[in-house]
């Protein structure tokens, strides 16, 4: 196939949906098909990739989003016909296929105001929620896009709802892991050295919890079942949390609910996220809306029991009570002192880790491109 790719940044050293974009397209033309790469930033893709850069605006963001919008719709309205496929990993039209990777941004909206009149208020005075809610609805007209790509069936659902996407145009492929970096094996390597750096000791029972946007993405829910375990029944946990975040504001949160300063540890922007999965006994992601949390599929394939959300579409990799636990909401930290305290148990925490390995080993990126690939191919039939 001839493939056009779209984003705005194709980089290595960007955030995980820069570095999916350039795998992606380097994968793609590993396969044998001509890749043409379409972006404002375009490091590390293989010299046969034709590129092409879309300027933009850097701020402010709403001008960013539509620029890029309207400049890459000038350079593909003359060029899109010498294409078998146009993939979007980002938010621009007219395309064969988008990647819904960031999930609906009015289901986002909804959550995180769920007042009518307040959401309402928020969308009228933030440019930048208008922007993508208008390109949101460009793209999920059958006019401006054939098909829609999304990271797990909460998403697909999502499409559905707020789109009026078909079941036809919609399809699933959930993430995938890098086996080499995240697997069985890297407990023996990592997990006494990484206790040891963070000064835990052999009997601690230790939470890991990756996130940037720590308010959203569920905390000071696990702050209060620690607090609850601590003064209800005597067990002392430890967190390990990485990623951006006021810690100061977090951790006097904590500390006025109970936990000590020992017990939450802050180890920032940590670029081995798999030594933090294996020095813990369960990984938590209690989050108000993620597609398809990696970190929950990272943590999973090292052996790991996780604890999430439904409204984390990696929870449909989750075998309730038997790999982990899915919460009935980000807030139900009652709800998470049961299932903490289930994980006391070693010899559970061990069967849970061993089907959680299992229920996600076969998603390789080679899987996951494979996936991707067949989709385009029925998406061309389509367009047909």
């Amino acid at each position: 196939m001839k493939i056009a790719l779209v984003n705005k940044k194709f980089s290595l050293s960007g955030g995980g949906a820069e570095r999916y974009a350039v795998d992606l397209a380097n994968a793609l033309i590993a396969q044998g098909h001509e890749v043409d790469c379409y972006g404002n930033v375009l490091e590390n893709l293989d010299p046969a990739i034709n590129t092409y850069t879309v300027s933009m605006f850097r701020k402010p963001g709403w001008l960013r989003i539509l620029s890029f919008e309207s400049n890459f719709k000038k350079i593909i309205n003359n060029k899109k016909s010498q294409y078998d496929i146009v993939y979007a990993l980002t938010q621009v039209f007219p395309v064969d296929l988008y990647f819904m990777g960031g999930g609906a941004h009015k289901h986002w909206l909804s959550i995180r105001f769920p007042n009518p009149v307040l959401n309402c208020i928020k969308k009228i005075i933030s440019p930048n929620h208008l922007a993508q809610l208008w390109l949101e609805d460009q793209i999920f007209k059958k006019e401006n896009c054939t098909a829609i790509l999304a990271n797990s069936f909460l998403v697909k659902e999502h499409a559905k709802l707020y789109g009026g996407v078909s079941d036809e145009r919609a399809f699933v492929v959930h993430n995938g892991i890098d086996n080499k970096r995240f697997n069985l094996t890297i407990a023996d390597d990592y997990r006494d050295s990484t206790r040891e750096e963070f000064k835990i000791a052999e009997n601690d029972f230790v939470i890991s919890y990756l996130a940037h946007n720590w308010r959203r993405k569920g905390l000071i829910t696990i702050f209060q079942a620690m607090a609850i375990l601590k003064s209800r029944h005597g067990i002392n946990c430890k967190i390990l949390v990485a990623g951006k975040g006021n810690i100061e504001e977090f951790k006097r949160e904590g500390l006025d609910m109970g936990l000590t300063e020992e017990s939450m540890v802050f180890v920032g922007s940590f670029a081995y996220p798999e030594r933090l999965y294996v020095a813990s006994e369960v990984s938590i992601l209690p989050t108000m809306y993620d597609p398809c949390a990696g970190v929950t599929v990272e943590a999973m394939a090292c052996g790991v029991p996780v604890i999430t959300t439904p409204d984390n579409g990696s929870h449909e990799l989750i075998k309730h009570g038997e790999s982990g636990f899915v919460l009935s909401a980000y807030d139900a930290s009652e709800e998470l002192v049961e299932y903490l305290l289930l994980l006391q148990n070693k010899e559970v925490r061990g069967r849970f880790g061993e089907v959680a390995e299992k229920a996600v080993s076969y998603r390789s990126f080679e899987q996951v491109v494979n996936e991707t690939i067949a989709i385009m191919k029925n998406v061309v039939l389509m367009k047909k």
